[in-house]
């Protein structure tokens, strides 16, 4: 744009095969009902000698990311500089981004990102780590005093005053998406494991009326008579990473 000043703007998009998948292993393939016996859920188990449902990982897993980035460079001149860069991306997995990773939030035992290990496809949605918007600016201005500066250049107090910087640099971005998870072995899938695998039913429109700035990026769920503990049937209708956190502000303003 001039001789100190470049903008630039660019494409960048990936996809990956292989990355690992993990859930409860030797869980009954299909869901029960609540009178159902032991020896009935254990049929349908793939290993029905085996009594645990450990964890276990394949490399099944497939996700891709795509993203618009956009930056603004001045290079220092003058006493100043800045740069302002911005992000518009889209990150999608299928479960690879959870377990023991990022995504399942606080609380203990909440592994619902992978809920139904024996169809992983299902659980298809935006990674743990997606960011939809990120927005950086940073910047340096070289402060006028000093020697050789245009304001006190000369005696003591060039030397007390002179050549100092401010520097700052301010993030803004989206919160990232994160799970609930309902206690419990509510599919009748015969788990002995500690993990929490299932996600809650959404009965109705969980987002109030009258946003926020930061509840059109978060969808609440303090209605909770709108969430309930999942079907038997495996008809989820609480997607994986369906909730997203506040968004995230951030200013640093240092002077040396």
């Amino acid at each position: 744009m001039s001789k100190n000043l470049a903008v630039s703007v660019g494409y960048i998009g990936s996809k990956n095969d292989r990355l690992d998948l993990t859930g409860l292993f030797n869980t009954a393939t299909t869901p029960g009902l609540a009178t159902d016996t032991p020896a009935q859920i254990n049929a349908r188990k793939p290993f029905p000698w085996y009594n645990v449902t450990p964890f276990f990982g394949t490399s099944h897993g497939n996700g891709n990311y795509n993203a618009l980035q956009a930056k603004l460079e001045r290079k220092f001149a003058h006493g100043f500089q800045y740069l302002v860069s911005y992000t518009w991306s889209k990150s999608i997995d299928m479960g690879s981004s959870g377990w023991f990773d990022a995504e399942n939030g606080p609380g203990s035992g909440a592994f619902s990102a992978l809920q139904d290990y024996y169809h992983p496809e299902r659980s298809r949605s935006v990674s743990s780590y997606d960011v939809p918007q990120f927005l950086s600016m940073s910047g340096v201005w070289e402060l006028p005093f000093g020697r050789g500066k245009q304001y006190l250049s000369q005696g003591i107090a060039s030397q007390i005053l002179g050549n100092w910087q401010l520097n700052g640099v301010v993030q803004l971005r989206s919160g990232q998406p994160y799970n609930l998870a309902v206690p419990g072995d509510v599919a009748n899938i015969g788990s002995t494991s500690f993990a929490n695998y299932a996600r809650p039913n959404i009965v109705g429109d969980p987002t109030p009326a009258h946003r926020t700035l930061n509840e059109r990026c978060i969808t609440r769920i303090s209605h909770c008579s709108r969430i309930s503990q999942l079907a038997r049937d495996f008809s989820f209708l609480s997607g994986r990473n369906s909730l997203m956190s506040l968004t995230f502000k951030t200013t640093v303003c240092p002077i040396v």
